[in-house]
């Protein structure tokens, strides 16, 4: 299992159409799984996917299901900040004129952490080819709509701001277009489990 992790300043049920809308902008119709909350989501999370204009020829005139798995925690960067710390000898305390506050990934990113109130892990696997689109577009577009920043912990990587639904859609096509036809594992749709 491959998992990315997005910081997020709060999350509301509104902003699901905004998700959903979104990836239009990646030529795909979405739609979420029409039970979906975020106030009670603890597990896989389907989406309907129809691609308007593919790239892939195998995923064209039909209607796909894919998703990932999502859990949805409180987030408290105090507490994170707290854990990561360094801990000072008691002599090097004592001497230490020093304030200097602890930066846990860089001021930048820290600053929109201590906004953040819930953590949302992406999890995906290689059974269905579709989930790593799913789960990396999400894992762009949620900051987005809500405030936060995306944690790549394959990577180590610290992902936030302006462009990038654009940045993890240029990854995700190129993925996708060195695998191979017979590669593809795909599920076409037939109704909502």
């Amino acid at each position: 299992m491959l998992e990315l992790c997005v910081y997020l300043k709060s999350v509301s049920d509104d902003g699901i159409r905004k998700w959903e809308e979104r990836f239009q902008d990646a030529k795909m119709k979405v739609n979420i799984h029409p039970d979906f909350s975020f106030s009670n989501q603890f597990g896989f999370l389907p989406f309907k996917i129809h691609f308007d204009e593919p790239d892939i020829s195998l995923l064209k005139d039909k209607d796909w299901i894919s998703g990932f798995e999502m859990y949805i925690d409180d987030f408290n960067f105090e507490d994170i900040k707290k854990e990561a710390q360094p801990k000072k000898s008691f002599l090097k305390s004592l001497f230490s004129l020093s304030k200097d506050e602890f930066v846990f990934v860089n001021k930048e990113v820290d600053s929109i952490l201590s906004e953040c109130k819930k953590q949302i892990t992406l999890r995906w696997g290689t059974l269905d080819t579709l989930e790593f689109r799913m789960a990396f577009l999400s894992a762009a577009i949620l900051p987005e709509i809500f405030g936060g920043v995306c944690y790549d912990p394959q990577e180590d990587r610290w992902d936030y701001g302006e462009g990038l639904f654009e940045k993890f859609l240029s990854e995700v096509n190129s993925f996708e277009s060195d695998i191979k036809p017979i590669r593809w594992k795909l599920h076409e749709f037939e109704k909502w489990m």
